[in-house]
């Protein structure tokens, strides 16, 4: 509800056009989202844990539901509306900020982290917050930043961990985000050329 009410409240005259505008982009984010989780799914098959319904029902709700919701709130709706008052990288480290801090509650009462190193875990979540506001600046797609969130959200909630070193496995998904945006970029921007090019014909 969070994103309905934060898009209806500030963004709606607007409209969904910059989300849309770019088919092209939107159609690459998806190829290269579906890609990265089929291959998180046959990764951690082949891990340790045995992958049951509770995990896919997870993944479902991660990548699904809570990537989109938190990323179109934040790298979405507060992003748009903070660029143009005060512009890229202020917006991204205050938006980074707010992120971090609505996860105060999860991390006291769901993560149970002690009160004295909340603020470690505070500030590791707006650092994640920064990477994906790059990630979805960078690939022009809140649908790629919303894969690699609930991916990653995914995999430090199921019982299984990568490498089964959390520094590791924080590496890997960045890599896998670093990676993933240079691969929208690419798909879309081979795409766009080539619509431009059945235009000119």
């Amino acid at each position: 509800m969070l994103p309905l009410a934060l898009y209806l409240l500030v963004v709606r005259r607007q409209g969904l056009a910059p989300l849309l505008r770019r088919p092209a982009r939107l159609g690459a984010a998806a190829m290269v989202s579906l890609a990265a989780i089929v291959g998180a799914v046959a990764f951690a098959a082949t891990q340790d844990a045995a992958l049951g319904a509770a995990d896919a029902v997870s993944l479902l709700l991660f990548v699904g539901v809570v990537g989109p919701c938190e990323e179109w709130s934040f790298r979405g709706v507060l992003m748009r509306v903070t660029v143009d008052r005060i512009g890229l990288l202020p917006a991204a480290l205050a938006v980074s900020a707010a992120f971090g801090l609505t996860h105060l509650l999860e991390g006291l009462f769901v993560q149970h982290i002690p009160v004295g190193n909340v603020w470690a875990y505070i500030g590791t979540t707006a650092l994640m917050g920064l990477i994906l506001s790059w990630v979805a600046w960078r690939s022009g797609s809140i649908l790629w930043a919303a894969t690699v969130h609930g991916l990653n959200d995914w995999l430090q909630g199921t019982a299984f961990q990568w490498t089964g070193a959390s520094n590791v496995d924080t590496l890997v998904m960045l890599a896998l985000a670093l990676l993933g945006t240079e691969a929208v970029r690419l798909i879309s921007g081979i795409a766009e050329r080539r619509h431009e090019a059945t235009l000119t014909a």
